[in-house]
Order: C-alpha cells, then structure tokens, then sequence
C-alpha cells in the first residue's frame, strides 16, 4: 500500500509500467498520483483496490482483473481499460473523462454517488 501525503506527489513516467497486484492493494492519501505511463491492476478475489488519492491519468489504466474503487477526485486525459473480469467503480468525488480520454470497458464500468 502506497500513502502519498497532502502535498506528496508520486509520478509514474511515461517510459514506465506500474502494477498495483495482490490482496486489497491501496493508493491513498490527501496527495496526488499521476499517471503518465502504464498502471496495470490486478486485484485477487474476493478484494478490492482502492485509489483515494487524486488521480491525474494522462497514459494508460488497465484494470485486468478484481474490483477497483476510484474515491479520489480524477481526470483522464489518456485511456482506461476495463476488462472482462473486471469492476471500475466511481464514487464520491468528481471524476472527469476529457475529449482525449479513451475509455474500453469490457467489464462493468459504474457510478456510485
């Protein structure tokens, strides 16, 4: 589990491919996460991810398998990729989906207020 604190910023390049696997696996904090490369999401059943923090995704998401809980406020500019096996969930916050963004969901993809 990552903390990122309230003016913390973790930053994922653009050359990079980042993964978020295993048991109830945890962005969190008042900080900002920002994705320029890929973040790969593999959650084991019956868990959930949790991405709390603010997410600002200019590259690629790709929630492969499990549950993944978005609570932080979120842009997306770059793509977000839904697979089969797969659960997006939106909640709480604002969470907005630019004109570049490119969303595939092949999963289930929802919004919970």
């Amino acid at each position: 589990n990552l903390q990122i604190s309230q003016s913390g910023r973790l930053i994922l390049d653009s050359l990079s491919k980042n993964s978020m696997n295993g048991t109830s696996p945890q962005i969190s904090g008042s900080g900002e996460c920002i994705n320029r490369g890929t973040l790969t999401i593999n959650v084991h059943a019956p868990t959930t991810a949790t991405i709390s923090s603010v997410l600002s995704n200019t590259g690629t998401v790709r929630i492969v398998f499990g549950n993944v809980i978005f609570s932080g406020t979120s842009t997306t500019s770059g793509s977000l990729t839904v697979d089969s096996s797969a659960e997006a969930v939106f909640q709480s916050s604002t969470h907005t989906f630019t004109s570049t963004a490119t969303i595939d969901v092949r999963g289930i993809f929802k919004q919970n207020s």
